[in-house]
C-alpha cells in the first residue's frame, strides 16, 4: 500500500510540473511586438484593472468583450491623427473569439465621434467615452494614442504612441495571451 501510494504521488507530481513547464513554454511563446513594454519591466506594480468595467458603457460589444482573459485597452480622440489611423486596423481584428479590444474616445462629443467611426468606415469597436483627460496621467501617459494590454484583470503591457505592428502581429500575440493566460488559469484553478 505504502509503494502504491508513493507511486501515485510521484505521478501526481510529475504531472504538475508538467502542466506548469507547459504553461511556461507557452507563455514564453508569446514574443512581445516592438512598442509595447512590459508593466513590470519598467519597476511599475502590475495593478488590478478594476476601472475598465466602469468605463466601458453597456453596448452590444462591451457586455461580452469583457469575459475575455486579454483585452486590448486603447484610449484616442478624434482630434489624434495616429488614433485614426490605427483605428481601422483594430477594427479589423475587433471580432477575434479570444481577445478584446475596448477603445475609450477621450472628450465628450459622441456626434465626433460617430463621425469618425462613419469616416474610417469602423464597424466593430465599441464607442466609449470619457470626458476626464486625467485618465491619461492616473494610468502614466503623456499623449494619445495610449494602448494597455489587461491579462486577467491585470495590466501586463502597455504602449505609448502609434502603434506600428500588422493587425495579424498583434492578434497573433493577442492570441498567444489568451492561450497562455488559459493555461496559466487552469493550471492554478487545479492547483486549490
Amino acid at each position: 500500500m505504502n509503494n502504491t501510494m508513493h507511486g501515485v504521488t510521484l505521478r501526481v507530481f510529475v504531472l504538475v510540473v508538467c502542466v506548469f513547464n507547459s504553461a511556461f513554454v507557452s507563455a514564453q511563446q508569446c514574443v512581445t511586438p516592438d512598442g509595447f513594454t512590459s508593466v513590470s519591466a519598467e519597476g511599475q506594480v502590475i495593478q488590478t484593472f478594476d476601472a475598465l468595467p466602469d468605463l466601458i458603457q453597456t453596448t452590444s460589444h462591451g457586455a461580452e468583450q469583457t469575459n475575455k482573459p486579454v483585452t486590448l485597452v486603447n484610449l484616442w480622440a478624434v482630434w489624434c491623427p495616429p488614433c485614426l489611423k490605427e483605428l481601422p486596423m483594430l477594427d479589423s481584428i475587433a471580432n477575434q473569439a479570444d481577445f478584446a479590444i475596448e477603445t475609450i474616445h477621450l472628450g465628450n462629443n459622441a456626434d465626433a465621434l460617430q463621425k469618425r467611426f462613419d469616416e474610417l468606415n469602423i464597424q466593430h469597436l465599441p464607442k466609449n467615452i470619457e470626458p476626464d483627460y486625467a485618465l491619461l496621467d492616473r494610468w502614466g501617459f503623456r499623449g494619445l494614442p495610449a494602448t494597455l494590454i489587461v491579462v486577467n484583470n491585470q495590466v501586463h503591457y502597455r504602449s505609448a504612441g502609434y502603434l506600428h505592428q500588422s493587425a495579424d502581429e498583434l492578434a497573433h500575440w493577442l492570441s498567444c495571451l489568451s492561450q497562455s493566460s488559459a493555461s496559466l488559469s487552469n493550471t492554478n484553478e487545479g492547483a486549490q
